[in-house]
């Protein structure tokens, strides 16, 4: 895995919080899946809070991810935070493909269903960096 610098985490995390509150309920689940990353990686209360208050826009944060690796990890991030509720709504749904399309990876998604399966790779690859 190539480098991914801490200002690529936050901006994984960043996306990982937008996708969870883009169907406008941002579930317990949800919210426990992102707070095990967030630890994962250490994230101090000051990023954390400096996270919640980017000046930056989303299109920005993709603009500036320094590889394919934070890319990949980022699609795969909000894909599982997208499947941990249990209900995948077309807000959500729609939000990942334009982003996975935008950051062009050539990643294919799984399907939908599977989407879940992410939140491991996802949790390996996070230990690995921290």
């Amino acid at each position: 895995m190539s480098k991914i610098t801490r200002e690529d985490l936050r901006a994984i995390l960043t996306f990982a919080l937008h996708t969870a509150k883009v169907d406008h309920d941002f579930a317990q689940s949800e919210k426990a899946v992102i707070k095990k990353y967030l630890d994962l990686i250490h994230l101090s209360h000051e990023e954390r809070q400096t996270m919640s208050h980017q000046n930056r826009s989303l299109s920005e944060m993709l603009d500036q991810l320094s590889s394919t690796d934070a890319k990949t990890l980022l699609v795969k991030t909000i894909c599982a935070v997208a499947h941990s509720d249990g209900v995948m709504v077309d807000s959500e749904t729609d939000f990942v493909k334009r982003v996975n399309k935008q950051l062009q990876t050539g990643m294919t998604l799984l399907p939908q269903d599977r989407w879940g399966e992410y939140e491991t790779e996802v949790m390996q690859a996070l230990k690995q960096l921290s």
